[in-house]
């Protein structure tokens, strides 16, 4: 497999996992999506969220620069929507919960930060895209 930060772990002999290594993992996938999530410019839909009838069905979207799932919800689209993060205890081996696992999403609401809907913008596929894209061999 060729990526651009990763471990072998098919060698034998007890790999050496730490939270040095953990964050050396975490990087990698973060730096990816972010790159990804750089080359939308705005909030965008990547997948999902279809308005069919009164539901809206849960998606992937790019916001303030930053790839999240959308869940999606049966009363019809809101005029916003907020940034959500939840957080799940994990118990140390020193017997404390520390709240270290934590999940970010995006949900219909209001309140402090919301974004408006209608600043999403749906993409087209990639086929459609490249139709209106020079490439780099026929400029």
């Amino acid at each position: 497999m060729n990526i651009h930060k990763g471990f072998d772990f098919s060698q034998l002999g007890g790999f050496p996992l730490n939270q040095q290594r953990l964050e050396y993992m975490q990087a990698a996938y973060t730096e990816l999506s972010g790159a990804l999530a750089s080359v939308f410019n705005g909030n965008v839909i990547l997948s999902g969220c279809i308005i069919a009838g009164l539901n809206v069905s849960d998606g992937w979207v790019v916001v303030n620069g930053e790839i999240l799932p959308f869940l999606g919800s049966t009363t019809g689209t809101q005029t916003t929507f907020l940034v959500r993060e939840t957080r799940t205890p994990i118990l140390f081996k020193d017997g404390q919960n520390r709240n270290v696992q934590f999940s970010r999403f995006c949900q219909f609401g209001s309140g402090t930060g919301a974004i408006a809907w209608s600043s999403l913008t749906r993409l087209n596929s990639l086929l459609a895209i490249s139709n209106h894209v020079n490439r780099v061999d026929n400029p």
